[in-house]
């Protein structure tokens, strides 16, 4: 069967649509009578006729790695249920999705919730679970509508329920909505949660595959690689090494968003560049009203930050230790990188810490700081950014790094910035500028 997407929705030629097949298709529409249509459930019969130890083996082969942003080897982590366990197992769908920046996970819910399910459902087999729980965030009150009502025509069609498909396998879904808690997207801190406390991360070890939900063996996977089971079980774990580089194996959903073309979500293999992400014309499209990259988020919040000088970084799993960075997931370009100062060294040269919540506009070299660490210049033709007059004035930005002193966090160090000694304060004191938070 050909095809087709709505307007604009094509996937560009670089893209390669798998988990996002059915995302903004004509026709197309979330329930299980239209799945079918598409040999929905087909591949779980597949699964279920499997030996849970070969369904494990093969996502181990094919180098599935977690989509939550820890990257961690799917099929290991499943490894990790005690062998000969005798305790009741729990399979956990975290669908929080509350990193900054990110909204993959949303589209395949809202567009396709049976992808889901079938690939939950081939999961708890392989790892003998009974009893699956999706947590879901409290600002997805749709989601939360459209999986219940894909959940109840799956036990409808006995894809759910008791002895599923006649293979003598039985597994029950349950939706739980959280409470907007940034820290229940930590697995721990969702199990928390779960249990009805504080989302708050355990101390690990132990780890939830052997000490997870009410104390008994738990997975934790993300809804992106929950989605990628069935492909896998249906096409081989060959076929999917086949697409990426080594070690990052598959497609990968990129969240493109600030101030480019055509912000949204793309599917790609993880060996492109975060340039192409943003300045394709069938991709991001390139920045806007003619602006510059001047940073990049390439993954959460707790990532790190780019400059314009590293955009050729490979979204895999390996390329961004280069960098400094970990994690992975979305792309935030930013053009306004808003920060405060604290002078370092009189001779070497300046720190920018980048996200407090009001922008510095740097004035002229005289008025940049001034014994109040206030920017009082009224002239109109402001420098943007620290990173603007960084550049300007012949520095080159060294690193990105932490200070854990308490007032500090992802500053930008500038080196040779072509300012005299009687331009920089000798104090070590943070410069606020008003309207910052002191942290």
């Amino acid at each position: 069967m050909s095809i087709t997407y709505k307007p604009g929705k094509k996937p560009h030629p670089n893209e390669h649509r798998l988990i996002f097949k059915n995302v903004d298709r004509r026709g197309w529409n979330p329930s299980i009578k239209r799945y079918l249509k598409e040999d929905g459930y087909k591949t779980l019969k597949k699964a279920l006729e499997m030996d849970p130890k070969d369904v494990i083996n093969e996502v181990k082969t094919s180098g599935l790695r977690g989509r939550g942003g820890a990257g961690f080897p799917t099929g290991i982590k499943w490894g990790f249920i005690p062998p000969n366990n005798t305790k009741p197992v729990y399979l956990i769908c975290n669908c929080d999705e509350s990193e900054p920046g990110t909204f993959k996970d949303r589209y395949i819910v809202h567009q396709d919730p049976h992808q889901l399910i079938e690939g939950m459902v081939i999961s708890a087999h392989a790892v003998g679970a009974h009893t699956a729980y999706i947590y879901i965030r409290e600002e997805f009150p749709e989601a939360a509508i459209t999986l219940e009502k894909a959940i109840q025509e799956a036990k409808d069609n006995n894809f759910l329920g008791e002895n599923i498909l006649g293979s003598g396998f039985d597994l029950e879904i349950y939706i739980h909505r959280g409470a907007a808690a940034y820290i229940c997207g930590e697995e721990t801190g969702l199990i928390e949660s779960l249990e009805g406390k504080r989302g708050w991360p355990r101390i690990k070890p132990p780890f939830p595959a052997v000490e997870g939900l009410f104390r008994q063996p738990t997975v934790v996977n993300n809804v992106e690689t929950l989605c990628c089971v069935p492909h896998i079980i249906n096409n081989g774990a060959e076929w999917f090494t086949n697409i990426g580089p080594e070690h990052s194996t598959g497609p990968k959903l990129f969240c493109i968003s600030g101030p480019v073309k055509k912000p949204g979500c793309y599917e790609a293999p993880m060996d492109i560049t975060i340039r192409d992400l943003i300045e394709r014309e069938d991709m991001g499209g390139g920045m806007i009203d003619g602006k510059r990259v001047k940073g990049v988020l390439p993954g959460g919040a707790s990532m790190g930050i780019l400059s314009a000088d590293e955009l050729d970084m490979k979204m895999d799993f390996n390329d961004p230790r280069n960098y400094g960075l970990l994690g992975l997931g979305t792309a935030a370009a930013k053009w306004r990188l808003r920060c405060f100062l604290k002078p370092i060294d009189a001779d070497d040269g300046l720190i920018a810490v980048l996200d407090p919540p009001k922008a510095i506009e740097l004035g002229s070299n005289e008025t940049l700081l001034d014994p109040a660490g206030i920017n009082r210049s009224n002239d109109p033709t402001l420098l943007e950014n620290l990173f603007e007059f960084g550049f300007r004035c012949g520095g080159n930005l060294l690193d990105l790094r932490f200070d854990h002193g308490g007032t500090l966090e992802n500053i930008a160090v500038f080196k040779d910035v072509g300012l005299e000694r009687k331009h920089l304060l000798n104090s070590q004191t943070p410069l606020l500028v008003p309207g910052t938070r002191e942290t």
